[in-house]
């Protein structure tokens, strides 16, 4: 979304540059890709974080090539297409980033850094995937994507998918995250049965609510908008 506000929004580039705030920010609208820019409010959005659980710094705050090896060796995968993947913010159908733990902090950005390191007392996943990376099996193996089996990122795809697994077991902890993600499956389990049982209706869209969402961006339909292909 960035990418495409950046045209939208005069000054954008020049906002982020002066913004000392080094973190990338989560937007998930276009007002909090406003606030995500601007010095001194940028702050109050959840930092994003990468796939081994640390906040993404901002591209200013970025040096060309990371010392870290582990680092340098991920940053290299990431440049072929390879890279690991980090968490989603959907479990059970509950999106986390529309919860707020027990404790009145957000669960995404917790549920985001537990999957780098899921209790103190483990080693970080950074530092298990840099001992796969130091062996030898790593460095004779080939570049190539994760489901094929012999490549580095399948190598590396283990830890990251235990860390994941039991940083869900963390959060499921807490007792806010845990009821929403029952109540999200329950609902999920009773839209299924709906369906099963032929009860369910396809939502039509109005005219007038397909305008009230491209009028945002300038664009009209009128009174007999084109017809939409669904596809075979």
């Amino acid at each position: 979304m960035g990418s495409t506000l950046q045209e939208l929004v005069p000054a954008s580039s020049l906002l982020r540059s002066v913004n000392p705030d080094p973190y990338m920010r989560e937007a998930r609208t276009v007002a909090d890709y406003l606030v995500s820019i601007t010095p001194g409010i940028s702050e109050r959005l959840p930092a994003r974080y990468d796939a081994l659980g640390k906040p993404i710094l901002s591209r200013s705050f970025l040096s060309v090539q990371p010392n870290d090896p582990t680092e340098r060796e991920l940053a290299r995968l990431a440049a072929l297409g390879y890279g690991i993947e980090p968490p989603t913010p959907t479990i059970n159908h509950a999106d986390l980033r529309d919860v707020t733990r027990a404790n009145g902090e957000p669960a995404w950005p917790w549920y985001q850094q537990l999957a780098g390191q899921p209790t103190p007392h483990m080693p970080t996943l950074k530092d298990q995937i840099g001992k796969i990376i130091d062996t030898p099996a790593y460095e004779k193996a080939p570049d190539g994507a994760m489901d094929v089996k012999g490549t580095k990122l399948f190598m590396l795809h283990g830890p990251v998918v235990a860390y994941h697994e039991l940083a869900k077991r963390e959060i499921m902890g807490d007792k806010n995250v845990r009821t929403a993600l029952q109540a999200a499956q329950m609902k999920a389990a009773a839209a299924y049965q709906q369906v099963r049982s032929g009860g369910a209706q396809v939502v039509k869209p109005t005219l007038n609510t397909l305008n009230s969402i491209v009028g945002q961006f300038g664009v009209n339909l009128g009174a007999n908008p084109p017809a939409i292909n669904p596809g075979p």
